[in-house]
């Protein structure tokens, strides 16, 4: 699939997978970045579908839907403000699933959310944090 979007949509590649990211987070291993790099891509293909070539905006005409972006704004998922010492976090409220969240809307989402962590340096050296809100959710079956 890093092929197909090589051929398809060069600029995107270029702009929103930097290859300097993935050997940080591989901590230099040149071969292991690369295989995560096309697996990102194909994740990105698998969960985006027609619309993984899009660019990862928040306009509704991007790789995210309208309804996907609805279910980042309902903040079952946000991105919290750095601590003192820089540490990044995740946050995961399941008590603001409403039966509107699909789980395919969810992992979207939180793969938006992870790319906008991962521009991070420390991100891609030391992690983040995800607190997850254990609750009983508002809804009987949640996803």
């Amino acid at each position: 699939t890093y092929l197909e979007a090589i051929e398809q949509v060069p600029h995107l590649v270029s702009s929103e997978t930097d290859h300097l990211q993935f050997l940080r987070v591989c901590d230099g291993d040149i071969w292991a970045a690369a295989q995560r790099l096309c697996q990102y891509w194909k994740e990105r293909k698998v969960h985006f579908k027609d619309r993984a070539f899009l660019p990862l905006t928040l306009t509704g005409r991007g790789a995210l839907t309208k309804e996907d972006i609805l279910c980042l704004q309902s903040g079952v998922d946000a991105v919290l403000p750095p601590s003192p010492t820089g540490q990044l976090f995740l946050f995961s409220d399941r008590s603001k699933l409403t039966p509107l969240n699909t789980f395919e809307q969810r992992i979207r989402v939180d793969f938006y959310l992870v790319k906008v962590l991962a521009q991070h340096e420390r991100a891609q050296t030391e992690g983040v944090t995800n607190f997850i809100m254990l609750v009983t959710p508002r809804i009987a079956r949640a996803n």
